[in-house]
């Protein structure tokens, strides 16, 4: 069942409802035997309205999916396991960067003239 099927098939009586509610007071007056019918009929179409489009909401609500719980978290030493000593530092002394030699940095930088396919190859 489609969750905007209550709302939908709600509205056709309470558009009827609302349509006789607003036909002349005397008709509606001869036809239901009393003055107030009019008021009565607008307050029933506005009630059925809202009851369906109520029950839609709830359906929608109760219908929807929910995301899939993630897995189990690893504990701690098994995601992160500790380090071995004199790596994983972060000071400026061990950084990749400062542990390169300038000789090191010759692969890397494009010679004078050279092609540019040149430039990476070591």
């Amino acid at each position: 069942m489609h969750w905007w099927l209550p709302g939908a098939y709600a509205s056709a009586p309470a558009v009827g409802l609302w349509i006789v509610a607003r036909m002349p007071a005397a008709i509606v007056a001869a036809i239901f035997g009393t003055p107030a019918a009019s008021f009565w009929l607008n307050h029933a179409g506005d009630t059925v309205f809202v009851g369906g489009w109520v029950v839609s909401a709830a359906l929608l609500w109760l219908s929807r999916r929910r995301a899939a719980r993630p897995p189990p978290a690893e504990s701690d030493s098994v995601a992160h396991p500790p380090s071995r000593p004199g790596r994983g530092t972060r000071d400026s002394a061990t950084a990749p960067s400062a542990r390169l030699a300038a000789g090191d940095l010759k692969r890397f930088v494009r010679a004078p003239g050279g092609s540019p396919g040149r430039a990476f190859r070591r």
